[in-house]
């Protein structure tokens, strides 16, 4: 599967490192991807935000995260053959936080070693068409 999705992608080195990583360490392993912005958490900016109080703030940016995703994923990473990691098209530097303040919430504490890849936006690929640089 990975070497399908490869072919999909224009990989870059650092994501052909992980998928070499990904080959060693789990031959019968499942490899159980969150989007950070999306499954996990709500973000949103200045102009939408309604005075509810967030779970983590990032300069303009708030946090909110989703019901019962601490449950779902302390439930996933207790599963003997998953891989848990995160994607985020945000930079690593503000990601970091954001996942420190995610594995702080009860019955996520003893896991936040069990992460076990961080996809961030160096590993998104240029949209040309898009507002921004990464999609």
């Amino acid at each position: 599967m990975l070497d399908k999705l490869c072919d999909l992608l224009p990989p870059t080195s650092a994501f052909l490192q992980i998928v070499q990583k990904l080959k060693q360490e789990m031959k019968e392993a499942i490899l159980v991807l969150f989007d950070l912005g999306g499954s996990l958490c709500h973000r949103c900016g200045p102009n939408d935000f309604s005075g509810v109080k967030a779970n983590y703030v990032l300069r303009k940016h708030y946090h909110f995260f989703r019901p019962h995703s601490a449950d779902m994923l302390a439930s996933v990473l207790q599963h003997p053959r998953a891989k848990v990691a995160f994607y985020t098209s945000i930079t690593r530097q503000n990601a970091l936080p954001l996942v420190e303040a995610f594995f702080k919430q009860k019955g996520l504490e003893s896991h936040k070693k069990k992460l076990f890849a961080l996809f961030d936006q160096e590993y998104s690929s240029p949209d040309p068409a898009g507002p921004h640089s990464y999609s």
